[in-house]
């Protein structure tokens, strides 16, 4: 048998027989309608010496694929499943995708291959339908007893009793049932098994779900070769990410007449071209190309359609994708500035206020700033008291002021595990309107009093504001009945049983306030009136989104606490003014030298 001779390789090279066996037999339809031999292409080849590497190691191969539009990964991975599929015996291989449509588009790749192998290489069919290739016979020596077989996500207990060798997940992100798919086929994946295959790969659907979980859990292949050799990753092989860009691909570029010019600077349409061109290292003719598709209509002039459908990075793809409220081209310019904290630690208090009032006549307490690479409190810029800022060609000192917002955990569970957490945020009284400070955990809603307190104090007495909503009510009642924290936002409520005015402290987010701070907040990032060097920030905004039902708020199993926060400062910040407190001390007086905070 011609297939039986084939398979046999030398066990120096046997991991390269597949690449042969594809270059040499397997036909595909190319651009022009042409039936030609798959020839690799740069992502192909570039996939193609991953599985190599793995197979040339006996690790079992597990890869997610994040990727541009047509550049040819699904025709590569069922030509390798295909290969393997009909050069041994008892494998069986599944591909599943998200929709009838797209599954038995992938079926005829594999279909094609076999309905153009030389006659004497076709293996015998026992069921040859548009839905699975079974290669039987009823004479034992031409039986290889192996399949392949397609099916849609809609079926979520696709393999649920049987083996699986191959795995090929097409458009893994559009999948409705993706977790119910990858539990039921994965579960029938032998897991250290060097002789199996799964294969994740899909263009971006925005951030939260499963398949953008799955991706930033997996490991960067650089990272992995590096981390093999150190010997790791011997006992359980991780999933692989991969990550293709647009501009791999020969085909997106077009030679741009004489007079084309690239735009220096952020064009409506096509943001800044000068920069793109700079950053990824590409052509006049790539940069004419990505103009022309911009300007396609499936793109429609849609920059963050574009970057959905043709990424340059992972960011790109992920920050496109999705329906967030917030602008996407000031997401990605904001993430283009992420920064770490310059300072991790904890605040603590070495003298109350009373005893600074006593003795040095001074209106706050002593705080100070302790490093711990394990503290709560992240920093990117210390307080000011004073900036020089430029007025009518004049140089001056202005007071320099803040606002602390926070947003009280309610305990609900987001992700299986994983409860909301409590936030409180320092905010840059300044355009454009900057996070400086954060805290944010698992912290008790009388333990945040107390660390908002101390943040209020060391950021020049800053104004505070409190989401009261459920478990607020007692943060706030702690900072004002017993830690008498100065400035504390309250609101003018009329009370329903005396009919007599009341002061309500703390910011209520109820159907009224919630549309206008989402509104506010929405239009501060897309004005560009927004700085944050916080990445956890801008995931969560990455994140937030509008709903089917027309609700505005995490993606499923996305946090959004940090974004709610920042939504209340910004309120607190429009509705109070700028004042320098000049304190007398009131009744609160703990222990000198306690920390404030844990």
């Amino acid at each position: 048998m011609i297939l039986a001779e084939l398979a046999k390789r030398d066990e120096k090279n046997s991991y390269r027989s597949v690449r042969n066996f594809i270059e040499n037999y397997l036909y595909i339809i190319n651009q022009e309608n042409k039936l030609v031999l798959l020839k690799l292409n740069r992502t192909q080849n570039y996939i193609m010496e991953i599985i190599e590497w793995l197979w040339k190691r006996k690790i079992p191969v597990r890869l997610i694929i994040l990727k541009a539009r047509k550049e040819g990964v699904s025709t590569l991975i069922e030509a390798v499943i295909f290969t393997i599929t009909i050069l041994n015996r008892f494998v069986n291989s599944y591909v599943i995708s998200y929709n009838e449509k797209t599954t038995l588009q992938i079926y005829k790749i594999a279909d094609r291959y076999y309905r153009h192998l030389p006659m004497v290489m076709r293996p015998q069919t026992k069921y040859y339908t548009k839905y699975s290739l079974v290669f039987e016979s009823v004479k034992p020596e031409f039986s290889l007893e192996s399949q392949m077989i397609v099916d849609t996500a809609k079926n979520v207990d696709v393999g649920r009793g049987s083996t699986i060798n191959n795995l090929h997940l097409s458009e893994t992100a559009r999948m409705e049932n993706l977790s119910k798919v990858l539990t039921s086929a994965l579960d029938a994946v032998p897991e250290k098994s060097p002789s199996t295959l799964v294969v994740s790969e899909s263009t971006a659907k925005g951030q939260g779900g499963r398949f953008h979980k799955s991706w930033l859990n997996a490991i960067d292949w650089e990272q992995f070769k590096k981390d093999y050799v150190k010997g790791e990753y011997r006992d359980k092989p991780p999933f692989i990410r991969v990550f293709i860009p647009w501009y791999w691909d020969d085909r997106y570029s077009i030679e741009p007449p004489l007079d084309f010019k690239l735009f220096d600077y952020d064009h409506e349409f096509y943001g800044n071209e000068i920069e793109a061109k700079k950053r990824f290292r590409l052509s006049d003719s790539q940069m004419y190309w990505r103009r022309r598709k911009i300007a396609a209509d499936e793109i429609d002039y849609d920059l963050s359609k574009f970057m959905e459908e043709y990424p340059a990075t992972p960011e790109e793809a992920f920050l496109a994708a999705g329906d967030t409220i917030f602008s996407k081209r000031q997401l990605q310019i904001l993430s283009s500035k992420v920064k770490e904290p310059i300072a991790v630690g904890d605040l603590r208090m070495m003298a109350t206020v009373e005893d600074v009032y006593h003795y040095y006549k001074g209106n706050k307490p002593e705080i100070t700033f302790d490093k711990n690479p394990r503290g709560n409190l992240k920093i990117w810029e210390f307080p000011k008291e004073y900036e020089e800022v430029t007025k009518d060609d004049i140089k001056i000192k202005v007071p320099v002021h803040y606002i602390v917002a926070g947003d009280v955990s309610e305990g609900v569970e987001v992700i299986q595990g994983k409860r909301d957490n409590s936030v409180a945020q320092v905010w840059k009284r300044v355009n454009p309107f900057k996070l400086v400070a954060e805290i944010c955990g698992r912290i008790e809603p009388d333990i945040l009093a107390d660390l908002i307190y101390n943040l209020g104090f060391y950021y020049n007495v800053a104004w505070v504001g409190v989401e009261r909503n459920t478990y607020g009510a007692a943060t706030n009642s702690r900072l004002y009945k017993e830690l008498s924290y100065p400035l504390l936002y309250f609101r003018i409520e009329i009370d329903e049983k005396t009919d007599k005015k009341t002061r309500k402290f703390g910011w209520y987010s109820g159907k009224i306030e919630r549309p206008i701070m989402i509104t506010d907040f929405a239009a501060l990032v897309r004005n560009g009136d927004i700085d944050i060097e916080n990445a956890e920030m801008i995931s969560e905004m990455k994140t937030f989104v509008r709903h089917a039902d027309g609700s505005v708020k995490a993606e499923s199993s996305a946090f959004d606490d940090r974004v709610i926060t920042g939504m209340i400062a910004y309120q607190v910040h429009k509705l109070l003014p700028k004042v320098d407190w000049d304190f007398k001390p009131k009744r609160w007086r703990p222990q000198r030298g306690s920390v404030i905070g844990r």
